[in-house]
């Protein structure tokens, strides 16, 4: 897996004194970090997709690994476009021939050995170990244009090497020690060593001369992948020091899932909603308002004024609980006055023509106050207020 490379780390090219160039170059890099396990073989992958364009005859990959190239494989143009825009390779280390048989020779991560002997012992070795960590610790991969040249090819293959050599140049026993101090200044862990001869049979080896199409420091592409250990990225700040682990998952009875589905949140509160319970707020209140109308016209009394009434009593049955509610009836009604006991019929007629007169005199002025007196011949009268 690659990481990032941190915020602070950027490329820069001391050997170019144009600014130009420099900034160039970084716009065209880009820089990794890998995890470096001890005795892991490692490769590189290239891939080339549409919709890229190849605009020279090749295209050159060369993969240097501690500083030495180990393989620079080549896109041709027309296998690029016969293949449909589309090229892929694994570099997994460099071929050589052994007795006219092609051989692999793997990459392997391997780490240095340290020692803590006196800096004033080993000060002319520091300075060699500090000139031959220049360039461990790093994969890059260069791009360029070329086009070819027709050229007796030379007889060394691109990433020969001798037999027990590193990419780097140390040898493969791990004999060769590193002082601690200079290894944690140069925060380095690891390097890359060749394994054994692997006979590949499947393989063509075959050469072809190019030349560069544009100036060399004006390259297309370029891929830096530092590879380190574990500790070491984790010090560079590269990863987490203290990863936290990820959650288990729960499990969950059969019997839970009832109560978590009603602990379920609610959906979270926006503008529209709130503008939806205002509008509901409103619709009931206007509900409740046109109810409050409804009872106060039902408690209301509406007489005819072509017609004597009498008021009754009924119950609403939309309304219980409420006060009952007076309705008026069309009934011919007389007002009449009972006789009392005892009365001779003169009497009787002068106490019922006082009576009249002073119905009639009493109706006047109740029509004129908008009262209706209602007299019954029963002896439970009703009252109407």
């Amino acid at each position: 897996m690659a990481y990032d490379a941190p915020a602070e780390s950027v490329l820069e090219d001391n050997s170019s004194k144009d600014e130009h160039i420099a900034k160039y170059q970084r716009s065209v890099t880009s820089i990794k970090y890998v995890e470096a396990i001890s005795g892991k073989k490692f490769a590189i992958s290239l891939q080339v997709e549409d919709p890229f364009d190849v605009t020279s005859d090749y295209l050159a990959f060369e993969i240097l690994v501690d500083g030495k190239t180990v393989s620079s494989p080549l896109l041709a143009k027309s296998g690029y476009i016969h293949h449909g825009l589309s090229w892929s390779k694994v570099i997994e280390g460099p071929y050589k021939r052994v007795d006219g048989t092609v051989v692999l020779k793997h990459m392997v991560f391997a780490e240095l050995l340290t020692t803590s002997e006196s800096e004033h012992v080993l000060k002319v070795i520091l300075n060699e170990q500090k000139k031959s960590l220049v360039d461990s610790g790093e994969i890059v991969v260069i791009v360029t244009r070329r086009d070819r040249v027709v050229v007796p090819a030379p007889a060394v293959l691109p990433g020969s090497v001798a037999g027990d050599k590193t990419a780097s140049g140390q040898d493969t026993t791990g004999t060769t020690k590193y002082h601690t101090k200079l290894l944690a200044k140069e925060a380095q862990s690891h390097s890359t060593v060749l394994g054994n001869n692997v006979a590949v049979d499947s393989i063509k080896l075959k050469q072809i001369q190019t030349k560069l199409v544009d100036r060399p420091e004006r390259f297309l592409a370029k891929f830096c992948f530092r590879y380190r250990s574990r500790e070491k990225l984790q010090s560079l700040l590269v990863i987490d020091r203290n990863p936290s682990p990820e959650p288990e998952p729960v499990q969950v009875e059969a019997e839970e899932t009832p109560l978590l589905a009603r602990q379920t949140p609610s959906p979270p509160f926006t503008p529209n909603d709130a503008e939806k319970r205002l509008a509901k707020m409103k619709e009931d209140l206007q509900k409740k308002q046109e109810e409050i109308d409804r009872h106060m016209r039902e408690f209301s009394i509406k007489a005819d004024d072509n017609a004597e009434s009498v008021a009754t009593i009924i119950d609403d049955p939309d309304a219980a609980s409420m006060r009952p509610a007076v309705q008026l009836q069309n009934l011919p009604t007389t007002p009449r006055i009972k006789r009392k006991r005892g009365v001779d019929d003169g009497e009787s007629a002068a106490a019922s023509a006082r009576a009249t007169k002073k119905a009639k005199s009493k109706g006047k002025q109740n029509r004129d106050r908008q009262y209706i007196e209602i007299s019954s011949d029963s002896e439970d009268a009703i009252q109407v207020e």
